[in-house]
């Protein structure tokens, strides 16, 4: 059972490699300590709540809408 759960976090940790080339070193170094199943439940938060860049540079001619895209309203 123990060979089977290894397999898993080094499966979970392979997939994620995109993601974890995306985060800064010290997310990183932290990430590498959890195990599997809180990497996997961050990565699936992660990518629901990040922004895409594109789509903040594409609302910034419009009247500064990307603030509200990305958060922080206008004061």
């Amino acid at each position: 059972m123990g060979l089977r759960r290894g397999a898993a976090e080094v499966k979970i940790k392979e997939q994620l490699g995109r993601l974890l080339h995306e985060l800064p070193p010290a997310v990183r170094v932290e990430l590498q300590i959890l195990p599997a199943e809180c990497v996997k439940t961050f990565s699936e938060v992660y990518k629901k709540k990040r922004k895409k860049t594109w789509l903040a540079y594409l609302l910034v001619p419009i009247v500064g809408l990307h603030y509200l895209y990305l958060g922080r309203p206008l004061k």
